[in-house]
């Protein structure tokens, strides 16, 4: 996978089953906060794993995924998974 956003490339990492990968940042100013993470699995996946305004209340200030195969699932603040994106090839 590799993660960014604008200011900041996190690089490409190789994680296996049951493995997490973690960082940490502030939203800034005008809550336009964005990070993109790429997936390779199957196929190319690509998805928007931070974006302020849509995720500040949903995350409760920490925003938690599972990649699974059919797609990625997020938590609500229920700590309960829900399908977030599904893969296009799934």
């Amino acid at each position: 996978m590799h993660c960014k956003s604008a200011d900041d490339n996190l690089g490409e990492c190789s994680l296996v089953f049951e493995t997490n990968l973690a960082w940490s940042f502030k939203v800034n100013f005008f809550d336009t906060t964005l990070y993109w993470c790429n997936f390779w699995w199957e196929e190319n996946g690509g998805y928007q794993v931070f974006k302020a305004k849509r995720d500040m209340d949903r995350c409760g200030g920490t925003c938690e995924y599972d990649v699974r195969s059919d797609g990625i699932y997020g938590y609500n603040l229920a700590a309960e998974t829900y399908l977030v994106y599904k893969w296009p090839w799934s």
